[in-house]
């Protein structure tokens, strides 16, 4: 959970407080982030998995509409 953690300051600048594991789904694992200001749902896709190319181009096509 450390990386994450890491990951979150360094990316997003986010103090995340505690990370735990949720149940997740076939295409990402999953974890609930809490912070002083919130909590979040994270969604973490593992490059290993051969679905993650495709879900991840669609969050970017999806983002990049939404500019």
């Amino acid at each position: 959970m450390d990386k994450i953690r890491e990951v979150l300051k360094e990316q997003y600048d986010l103090e995340s407080t505690s990370v735990s594991s949720q149940r997740g789904g076939w295409s990402a694992l999953a974890y609930k982030v809490h912070s002083s200001k919130a909590t979040y749902f994270l969604k973490a896709y593992e490059k290993s998995r051969a679905s993650t190319p495709k879900w991840t181009a669609l969050i970017d096509h999806g983002l990049a509409q939404a500019k």
